[in-house]
């Protein structure tokens, strides 16, 4: 559905200022749901100040910002939403703050708030793939590339888990798992992004497969990926 942003700018200025906390808040989850998380952070905002003990309002206030790439209003959010929660925390919710603290390279934060999720649910597997994204950054490739494995042997048929592996494999040297985990990725989503084809390629050139290698390199590069430009300069 596409929506017409202004006139639900417009209509939210107006409606907020008459309408019961309830409603505010049915019209944020409408607007985040279709993507005009501008506009839905008001809603949530102005929400918020008469029902500041709504945990779930608190984190789609974070995911909206997370969405519009401001990691600082994301974390503030979250923190505020997982301190009001009873019980256990919303899953899909821990992984994305799980995200938003790797982007702001918090990785131990990030490991900590994993560790919550995977002890509620071991075999979350967007969980399994965050801490391995983790382990990645951090350089710890043997423990990343168990437990991309594990996610691997939970379902075979999630592409990001052989793609994962396949930047694992790069690093540690596996080459010919490698090529294998790409064709796995590949038969599974035939338009995967343009920096796991690099690393394919790369793993093509380290195999001296270097007609191979230059032909991912430009397919990258025709993608819209400048390393794989650079790449093809210096390597060839």
């Amino acid at each position: 559905m596409n929506l017409d942003a202004n006139f639900w700018k417009m209509t939210g200025e107006y409606s907020r200022e008459i309408e019961e906390p309830e409603v505010t808040l049915s019209r944020a989850r409408f607007l985040k749901s279709n993507g005009l998380f501008d506009i839905a952070i008001s809603d949530y905002i102005h929400y918020l100040k008469k029902c500041s003990a709504d945990s779930s309002a608190y984190l789609d206030l974070a995911e909206c910002y997370l969405f519009l790439s401001d990691l600082i209003n994301a974390v503030e959010n979250f923190e505020k939403g997982f301190e009001l929660c009873d019980g256990d925390y919303p899953e899909s919710y821990l992984c994305n703050y799980a995200n938003c603290l790797i982007e702001l390279t918090e990785y131990d934060l990030a490991m900590s708030i994993v560790d919550v999720l995977l002890d509620q649910n071991p075999n979350h597997e967007m969980g399994i793939i965050t801490k391995c994204r983790i382990l990645i950054e951090l350089k710890d490739f043997e423990k990343a590339f168990n437990t991309i494995t594990k996610a691997i042997e939970l379902n075979n048929k999630y592409y990001l888990s052989w793609a994962t592996r396949l930047k694992i494999d790069f690093e540690l040297e596996y080459y010919d798992i490698a090529v294998k985990d790409y064709k796995n990725a590949l038969s599974l989503n035939p338009n995967l992004s343009f920096d796991y084809q690099r690393v394919y390629a790369m793993v093509l050139y380290k195999q001296r497969r270097f007609d191979e290698a230059r032909k991912n390199f430009q397919n990258a590069s025709e993608l819209g990926d400048k390393r794989s430009s650079e790449l093809l300069k210096t390597l060839f």
